[in-house]
């Protein structure tokens, strides 16, 4: 995305945005309008040099929003795969545990 932005390290290519509309007060700054992108660490990077999730913390994160949208811990969803529940709870316990086992791997 085009933001007025400028490079504070040339090593990682991190940089200082400006996330209002006063154009003239970012030019004053030193700022040039570049191609940016936030990074996992919330910090703003040229196009390109964000730094970004692991596959296993994608899959962390995928697993904890599952588990916190459903309230299917892993033991729970261990208790439900051994008891006679509805189907429709076993299939999401099961969405989630797909995804879960990546990660014990």
């Amino acid at each position: 995305m085009k933001k007025y932005a400028k490079i504070i390290s040339q090593q990682t290519k991190q940089c200082e945005v400006g996330i209002g509309t006063n154009d003239k007060y970012y030019k004053s700054l030193g700022m040039t309008l570049q191609d940016v992108e936030q990074g996992k660490d919330n910090n703003w990077y040229l196009v390109g040099y964000a730094p970004k999730q692991t596959e296993e913390e994608k899959l962390k994160q995928e697993v904890k929003t599952l588990e916190s949208q459903t309230g299917y811990t892993r033991v729970l969803r261990e208790i439900i795969s051994a008891t006679n529940v509805s189907q429709e709870v076993k299939d999401i316990a099961e969405k989630i545990e797909k995804v879960a086992i990546k990660l014990r791997r």
